[in-house]
């Protein structure tokens, strides 16, 4: 501007006064233009409009992490129960999902335009994972849960606490039915149980009750001075797929089915996996402590927390 300015007062295209700001004008008006044009390119109106109405009405917890292209949105289903749900912004109306607490599904790796779209597809899934999240919160609130130290809805399976040798291992499909039930630890009289009344199990009934009926229980026991799982046959707790070893000097949790994709079924520490996806992604410490990328087995999409939970 300077230049034309100068350009301006040496040459003899202006003649007057009035012509002299009638061309300064011009080329104002020409810069605020190209500027405009600029900015609706580098900046998301209609993201930033969504975000802003969010916060302001408050129907949604919304949060940003390092950066404004990371999100944290809290979402609560019918039965009040809230679901944090991790968001990266990747352009104008190209959001995805980077992790959420329940089960693998196809409608993580889709890109959404808005955050709404996101929710609305996330709510859709929690409807039809309704009986799976009521009987996981039952699970969590009458038994003594073992494993997960700290469950959370993505992990589908529970060990409860059956005495100080024995442990229940129960997944949980997404129709809300007990699969995969079998005894950790050195017990006959658990194992000789389970066998012969196995049979009897009721899908009608949910789990905690079938479980009950099954070892003649009126409630359940609770550890004492227990911290770590019972001695156990090798074979029965799989190894982590990257240390290839069950038991770690600084970590006293086991290998768990992190990864979502019921086909791929290999286990993991979590500290391990995590940091597998952080030096696969060239080192740099995760946004919310929450490293995502490639199952190192099946290279299924796959997230993993710095600590449980």
């Amino acid at each position: 501007m300077f230049s034309l300015i100068q350009e301006l007062i040496s040459s003899e295209k202006c003649k007057n006064l009035q012509e002299f700001l009638e061309r300064i004008r011009s080329s104002l008006e020409s810069n605020i233009k190209k500027a405009d044009s600029i900015s609706s390119v580098l900046i998301d109106k209609d993201f930033f409009d969504e975000v802003k109405n969010i916060v302001l009405y408050g129907h949604i917890p919304l949060f940003f992490g390092k950066s404004l292209r990371d999100l944290k949105c809290i979402v609560e289903d019918d039965n009040n129960r809230q679901h944090e749900i991790y968001i990266h912004y990747n352009g104008p109306k190209k959001l995805s999902i980077t992790l959420i607490y329940i089960p693998y599904s196809t409608f993580q790796d889709q890109e959404y335009s808005s955050i709404e779209d996101i929710i609305v597809a996330f709510k859709k899934q929690l409807s039809y994972l309704k009986d799976y999240l009521n009987e996981l919160e039952r699970i969590d609130r009458l038994c003594t849960v073992m494993e997960p130290v700290n469950p959370t809805f993505k992990d589908n399976y529970r060990r409860i606490f059956l005495d100080n040798r024995s442990w229940l291992h129960v997944e949980v499909t997404a129709e809300g039915l007990g699969n995969n039930i079998s005894i950790l630890g050195n017990s006959d009289e658990w194992s000789e149980k389970l066998q012969s009344r196995l049979m009897v199990w009721d899908h009608d009934k949910d789990i905690v009750e079938n479980i009950m009926n099954v070892f003649d229980l009126i409630n359940f026991a609770s550890p004492q001075n227990i911290t770590c799982l019972p001695e156990v046959v090798t074979d029965q707790v799989p190894v982590c797929n990257i240390c290839l070893s069950v038991e770690l000097p600084d970590n006293s949790g086991v290998p768990q089915p992190l990864c979502s994709n019921s086909i791929c079924g290999v286990y993991f520490h979590r500290n391990c996996l995590f940091q597998w996806l952080v030096a696969s992604s060239g080192g740099r410490h995760p946004t919310f402590g929450v490293a995502s990328g490639n199952c190192p087995t099946c290279l299924k999409p796959i997230s993993c927390s710095e600590k449980d939970g």
